[in-house]
């Protein structure tokens, strides 16, 4: 598993914030199907999963290994990019998304598809349960 690492630059750093959210946004309609990462449907994950990996940049395949991935933030520290986890279903960790600004996340939501949707929708945030920054500034 590769995870970027290392010194780089602010501004290479915010070229790929930049080419997440646009990768992310070309998936928007793209109907959920459970255990499937294509374009013809995916589940959260696997969403995920494909996002990263267009950057050159591999997750693990499976939420719960991508809770383990990167560094644990805070959510006062989220940023473009981060991936935003939650308890969906009582049992722990069981979805994710990622953070693309303005209180926003796109995900693969099980009802609707990849859609964006606020963090502060009363589902989202009574379920939000941690963050991982998978992206690495020098300074991380």
């Amino acid at each position: 598993m590769r995870i970027q690492t290392g010194s780089a630059t602010a501004e290479t750093v915010h070229d790929t914030q930049n080419s997440i959210i646009e990768s992310a946004e070309r998936w928007l309609g793209t109907p959920y199907r459970y255990g499937s990462t294509g374009r013809d449907g995916t589940d959260c994950s696997g969403f995920v999963m494909r996002v990263y990996e267009e950057q050159g940049i591999q997750v693990p395949r499976s939420t719960k290994d991508q809770f383990t991935s990167g560094t644990r933030i805070s959510m006062s520290n989220i940023t473009v990019g981060d991936l935003l986890f939650f308890n969906t279903n009582g049992t722990g960790v069981s979805h994710v998304g990622i953070y693309v600004g303005n209180d926003t996340i796109i995900h693969a939501s099980s009802k609707n598809g990849v859609v964006k949707q606020s963090l502060s929708d009363t589902y989202l945030a009574k379920t939000y349960i941690g963050a991982r920054r998978i992206l690495m500034t020098g300074g991380d």
